[in-house]
């Protein structure tokens, strides 16, 4: 009888355990989503203050010459000129009071509203197909589309609006034209960047003069620039960014490359 009622005790003791612990857990999640969730609404109102504060000063950053507007935080911003940035005392003269990163994929998505407007090391380029394509401020370089061998490989890689397909499937081929060196340095600057589609690099042609950087001297193979579109087993698409023929160059040729990101 008196073991029994140990037992009883016992378990009773156990299951009262168990209910505290849970009640606890449950008080700690309710406490941490409430956090997260004043963090998050603090991160919105800050992106939408940001958006409003910059659109204040678009029009006379421009009306004073500024091609595009500098969004890169105050502690990067130590050499050269600062007339175009928004947040220096020179340029636009916004307080920087922001909790997160602004050159997240998060902020840009959203304060980045004209070509040319940049953070950093990305550059806004313009849409493409309802998206918001990004770019750098200068060349990765003169590279050949293949490995610059006469290799000549159908590699089926003919989509001329979708480059990030596009180089999905270069960086990934293992054949004789391969590694596909254009496609490849693109790839290497991170998983999210590629090399655009002839259609994308359009967008990079015309609002070039906001992009800047390019090579506009319509020199050959430095003036035209790499797509990842393929033209057929010998040739790939390229642009001319003097005034934007459309050209097939022998996929061996060096020619420039800007790559792109979404």
């Amino acid at each position: 009888m008196k073991a029994s009622s140990k037992f009883v005790t016992s378990k009773a003791i156990v299951l009262g355990a168990i209910l505290i612990i849970l009640v606890a857990c449950g008080v700690i999640y309710a406490l941490r989503s409430g956090i997260e969730r004043g963090s998050m609404e603090k991160t919105e109102f800050d992106v939408a203050a940001l958006d409003k504060a910059i659109l204040a000063v678009r029009k006379p950053l421009r009306d004073a010459g500024c091609l595009y507007i500098d969004l890169t935080p105050p502690q990067d911003q130590i050499h050269g000129d600062k007339s175009c940035h928004a947040f220096h005392a020179d340029g636009g003269d916004l307080s920087y009071s922001l909790s997160i990163e602004t050159c997240s994929t998060k902020l840009l998505s959203s304060i980045f509203n004209e070509p040319g407007d940049r953070c950093r090391e990305i550059v806004f380029a313009g849409w493409h197909a309802d998206m918001k394509l990004y770019t750098t401020p200068t060349d990765e370089g003169i590279i050949t589309w293949n490995n610059g061998s006469q290799n000549w490989v159908a590699t089926a890689v003919l989509d001329t609006t979708d480059g990030l397909a596009n180089t999905e499937r270069l960086v990934s081929q293992v054949d004789e034209g391969a590694p596909y060196k254009a496609a490849r340095a693109c790839r290497d600057r991170g998983q999210n960047w590629y090399m655009p589609s002839r259609d994308e690099l359009h967008v990079l042609f015309k609002n070039r003069a906001a992009i800047g950087g390019f090579n506009e001297t319509g020199s050959h193979p430095d003036g035209r620039y790499w797509s990842s579109s393929e033209g057929n087993q010998y040739l790939a698409w390229s642009q001319r960014f003097s005034e934007g023929h459309v050209y097939f160059d022998n996929k061996n040729s060096m020619l420039s490359i800007r790559c792109v990101r979404r």
